[in-house]
């Protein structure tokens, strides 16, 4: 921790700054924004996070199945300088390797910030990380160097000096609408491995300011963040619902349901599939489960 970015958070959309701003007391320190939290059952779910914090804004999603999790990042908005998503910041266990669709790389321990063209995946310490689509994908394995002190005042100030691997998506100076894509597979621990991960199982459906959704081919489970109420259509699948919320549905036809706001008694939750529709008016939890998962399972007889 001595040696730790404070300004890169693995996981955190925000401006690169090295200026903090001192925090409410704990309690007092909550967020701005209602649309937080996520769905989950049979050991899957989606999370999000409608994001609002200081000049920064954006729509951030993960999606989780059973070897990889999906993060999707959109209307990322700032009035600041140098916004960045954290993918991930750690010591450094050996060597770096990437491959561009071509050729795989390695680096070592450098000051060098590596940005590699067509990037299609990175890898450390037996995690990988893949990249769907093009983007400003930067990573280093470098020492850095601090001091207890810097975190706790009553500690000494004597450098430390440790080697840290971190990646990153630079979203440039005062973005409008930016937006990522990445997938974490952990378990990966040789280029072998990582070149025959199956990424064309995850279709990645949507990822705008409406809708983020995904659907895994071989575990037939489709998961959607409606930020507002809408339709979302896939082949011979669509779904709508007529509030905010987060969607499981499942092969087995179980769906799942759940309001992050916690602000809606019902939905209306209208499936398509195969030409068959299923259209119901589903009770949220309440009260102090109010924000949880609901989730039914749907008989032949439920499809019009």
């Amino acid at each position: 921790m001595p040696a730790w970015d404070w300004e890169m958070i693995p996981g955190v959309t925000s401006r690169h700054t090295r200026k903090f701003p001192e925090r409410l007391p704990w309690g007092k320190n909550y967020g701005n924004t209602q649309f937080v939290g996520g769905v989950s059952a049979n050991n899957y779910g989606a999370i999000a996070f409608r994001m609002n914090y200081e000049d920064t804004q954006a729509q951030k999603g993960w999606f989780m199945f059973d070897n990889e999790i999906v993060c999707l990042g959109n209307s990322i908005s700032s009035s600041s300088a140098n916004i960045r998503t954290t993918i991930n910041q750690c010591h450094g266990l050996g060597k770096v390797f990437y491959f561009n669709g071509k050729k795989e790389g390695m680096v070592g321990s450098s000051a060098s910030t590596h940005r590699i063209k067509e990037l299609k995946w990175v890898r450390h310490n037996g995690i990988a990380y893949f990249f769907p689509e093009s983007q400003r994908v930067h990573f280093s394995l470098a020492e850095q160097t601090g001091s207890w002190h810097s975190i706790n005042s009553k500690y000494n100030d004597r450098p430390l000096t440790k080697e840290v691997f971190k990646l990153w998506i630079d979203h440039g100076n005062a973005p409008t609408k930016e937006k990522y894509a990445y997938i974490l597979v952990p378990g990966i621990t040789d280029n072998e491995t990582a070149k025959q991960y199956p990424i064309e199982n995850l279709k990645i459906i949507a990822n705008n300011s409406m809708h983020q959704a995904v659907y895994h081919t071989k575990l037939e489970i489709y998961q959607i963040i409606f930020y507002s109420p809408g339709k979302i259509n896939y082949k011979d699948f669509s779904v709508s619902v007529n509030i905010p919320c987060v969607l499981q549905v499942e092969q087995n036809n179980t769906v799942s349901i759940a309001d992050p706001a916690q602000k809606y008694a019902t939905a209306e939750v209208t499936i398509t599939c195969k030409n068959k529709t299923y259209a119901k008016t589903i009770q949220l939890p309440s009260g102090g489960n109010a924000g949880a998962t609901r989730t039914l399972t749907l008989e032949k007889t439920n499809f019009k």
